[in-house]
């Protein structure tokens, strides 16, 4: 195939690109707590957070990330499977109005952690 400029190869370049890019594997998500949570004896405040992993699965590093500082980092188990939850909370009653974080669930995708519990309480968020 011969282009009249090598914009016009750019271009056309970019154009396959972003379908390829769109289609990588989602490796982020958001999530509000009510409570004062702890994940891997880190506390975190109540407020919203982003989830950013590292890896596709189904070990993953997840850092929580609150004002583009991440705050903690905890290893858990990344699950791909549909869901009608979209940031569903499971927790653990630890007392003291705070609680452990267990595992998180969205529409395509959760995040499962280390130290699930056997009393759970689950609150869609």
């Amino acid at each position: 195939m011969k282009f009249s400029s090598p914009i016009t190869a750019t271009l056309l370049a970019m154009v396959f690109a972003v379908p390829a890019i769109s289609l990588a594997a989602k490796n982020h998500e958001s999530v509000s707590l009510s409570k004062t949570t702890t994940v891997q004896n880190a506390q975190l405040t109540p407020g919203d957070y982003k989830l950013v992993w590292e890896g596709n699965g189904p070990d993953v590093q997840v850092s929580f990330v609150q004002y583009n500082k991440t705050v903690a980092t905890a290893p858990a188990k990344l699950v791909q499977k549909t869901s009608t939850y979209d940031g569903a909370i499971d927790t653990t009653d630890a007392g003291n109005n705070s609680q452990v974080l267990n595992s998180i669930e969205w529409k395509k995708q959760s995040l499962v952690f280390a130290n699930t519990g056997s009393s759970q309480q689950t609150a869609a968020q």
